[in-house]
This record gives C-alpha cells, sequence and structure tokens, in this order.
C-alpha cells in the first residue's frame, strides 16, 4: 500500500510541473525575441539665457527611441525646481514611438521674479525615460537684451547670402562687461558674424550696439541657429536664427540689376552685356526674352545669344543699350523664361538728361 502512495504521489507531481519553455521560444500567440524602448534627448541642457521683462526666444529639443522595440504610450512633462516658468508648444510626442521614430517640442522661458531657475523635461511611457535640463536667468534691469529675438532669413539659394542687424542694448543704470558674441546650435556654420560694434566693447549704460548675420545656407531644408551675446556683468542675450535652404534651379540672369547712368536724350549707352546660366539639373526649354515696366521702349535687346535650349551649367549672353526717349528717371525689366527652366528677370535703369 505504502508502495502505492509513493507511485501516486510523483506522478501527480510530474503532472503538475510546468513544461520549460526557452527564453528565445514565443509562447502561444506571443512575439520571438520582442527588444525594448531605449530614449535619447537632445540637446541634453536648455539654456535660455537671461531674460528680462518678456519671454526668451524658443529653443526645439527631439527625443528618439533608439532601443529596439516599440515604447507603450509616451507622456512628456514639466519637473524639477520650476517647471511653470517654461512653457511647451508644437509637442509632437504621444502615442507609441517605434525603434529608431522621433518627436519633438519647442520650449520658451517666461521667469516672473529674478534670479537662476531650472526645470526638467521628461519623455516617459512608465518603463523607459529621458529627460532634459532647462536652465535660465530671470534678470532685473541690468541685464542686457537683444533685437529682435527671432529672425527668418527666409528661403534663399544654396552659396547665395542674406544679412540682418540685431541690436544690444543695456538698460543698466552701469556699464557692462566686455562682450561676447558668439553663433551656437545645430548649423551655427550657416550663420556668420559680419560688421559688429559689440565684440569685445563695454556696453555703458543706457546705450547700445550692433551685430550683423549673415546667412549662407550650406544645405537644403530648414536651418537653425542662435546668436548669443554676453557680458559679466550684463548677462547673456539670445536670439534665433532660423532660415531655410533652396536648392538652386533653373535659370539665372547676372547681374539682377543695372543702371546704365546718365545719357543725353537722343544718345545711345554702350551695350551691356547680361549673362544667363542654367542652374538646373536639367536641359531647358527654348528661351524667350521680353522686356516689361514702363518704360520698355528705352531699353533695346541687341545681340541675343539666348534662345536655344541651355544644358545644366551652360550659359549665354545678351546686350542692352540705353537709348531714352524723354528726359528723367527710366526704368523697365529684362524677363527671360523657358519650361523646363523657370524665369530670370533683371531691373534696368537710367537717367534721361536733356
Amino acid at each position: 500500500m505504502s508502495r502505492l502512495l509513493l507511485a501516486l504521489a510523483i506522478g501527480v507531481a510530474a503532472c503538475g510541473e510546468p513544461s520549460a519553455q526557452a527564453p528565445d521560444e514565443a509562447g502561444p500567440g506571443g512575439e520571438a525575441g520582442a527588444g525594448s524602448p531605449r530614449f535619447t534627448v537632445s540637446p541634453q541642457t536648455l539654456d535660455f539665457g537671461s531674460v528680462f521683462g518678456t519671454s526668451s526666444v524658443i529653443m526645439s529639443i527631439a527625443f528618439t527611441n533608439a532601443g529596439d522595440g516599440a515604447s507603450a504610450p509616451v507622456t512628456l512633462s514639466l519637473g524639477g525646481a520650476n517647471p511653470t516658468v517654461f512653457e511647451l508648444a508644437a509637442v509632437t510626442c504621444s502615442g507609441v514611438l517605434a525603434p529608431g521614430a522621433t518627436c519633438s517640442a519647442m520650449a520658451r522661458f517666461s521667469p516672473s521674479t529674478t534670479g537662476s531657475m531650472s526645470a526638467t523635461l521628461e519623455l516617459t511611457d512608465g518603463a523607459a525615460s529621458a529627460a532634459a535640463e532647462l536652465t535660465g536667468t530671470g534678470a532685473t534691469s541690468s541685464g542686457i537684451l537683444l533685437s529682435p529675438s527671432v529672425h527668418d532669413f527666409g528661403a534663399i539659394n544654396l552659396t547665395t547670402t542674406s544679412a540682418t542687424t540685431f541690436t544690444v542694448s543695456n538698460p543698466a543704470a552701469v556699464a557692462t562687461g566686455a562682450l561676447g558674441v558668439t553663433v551656437t546650435g545645430a548649423n551655427a556654420g550657416d550663420f556668420a558674424i559680419g560688421t559688429t560694434t559689440c565684440n569685445g566693447a563695454v556696453l555703458p549704460a543706457n546705450s547700445t550696439c550692433t551685430v550683423s548675420i549673415a546667412f549662407t545656407p550650406s544645405s537644403t531644408g530648414a536651418r537653425a541657429a542662435s546668436v548669443r551675446v554676453s557680458g559679466t556683468p550684463g548677462g547673456t542675450a539670445i536670439a534665433s536664427l532660423v532660415g531655410t535652404g533652396l536648392a538652386a534651379t533653373g535659370l539665372s540672369i547676372s547681374p539682377a540689376v543695372h543702371d546704365f547712368g546718365d545719357v543725353q536724350i537722343g544718345s545711345s549707352s554702350l551695350g551691356f552685356q547680361f549673362t544667363v546660366t542654367n542652374l538646373g539639373a536639367a536641359t531647358t526649354g527654348a528661351i524667350t526674352t521680353a522686356k516689361s515696366g514702363t518704360h520698355v521702349g528705352d531699353f533695346l535687346v541687341m545681340a541675343n545669344n539666348c534662345g536655344a535650349p541651355l544644358a545644366s551649367g551652360a550659359g549665354c549672353t545678351l546686350f542692352v543699350t540705353f537709348e531714352p526717349g524723354a528726359v528723367g528717371p527710366r526704368a523697365a525689366h529684362l524677363n527671360l523664361s523657358a519650361t523646363p527652366g523657370g524665369t530670370a528677370n533683371a531691373d534696368l535703369s537710367g537717367t534721361c538728361t536733356p
């Protein structure tokens, strides 16, 4: 009888033990080797500098799932010491973040008091997380100011340049320390410091200086950076720089503006040469030349070699003379077009003297 009970006990134990499953095998209805998310953030720190009486420039921050598995639904939140003085906008971080996917948010600093402030911006799905540090200083009137706080250079062709001037002011009752001017950010190389009266200067109380910034896109698409001016005392002022690079395409004419100067009525200027170039990647269609504007009859197209299609990178020339028919300023436009190829225009001007 004891032997029978022992055999039954062994059999029950064997039947009740779950079968082992290899770690890499999928169970019924499951996935084999499922990965896990891992979040990264760029940049890891956003410093908004000193802000007085207004909001800071807007800066962007991006989170990426660098893991090998999709996340659970993510949330983005502000925490830390001073979360209420930082504001979020244009947030794309929600839902599931697939492996390699990126989401982003824009942030700005709007201090209501003076002093150093900070917060953390955290993305989490409940298991994985990543956080960036946001910092800024609520300044008193002793902080320097930079105007405008944002400048958009617009969309311009690659290797061409657009420039603007920023004004730095010191509203304090005391002078700043020697000022330093720098450009930082993702595409800092596309924004160059030009003529400036600020770099190395001590800015007296209630005075200003200027900084010229030139934008020359090196790549197509949106380009962004920041210009920073700082001094001790004086603090740091930051302005956002944005622009868009366009691929050079189609017809281009050089120069785009020509003034023939003074020409006596009944006389003619010397012929002036314009060069038309196909900057596109494909051959243009046949080129048509026309004039438009108020005084088209005063500007004559001569020796026009532009008519046949232009291969990529090829050019042609034409000459224009100024033969005014009435005294005073005269103006018109030279217009070239092709399909494909687009249009190219040059402004013509001159003055007719008695």
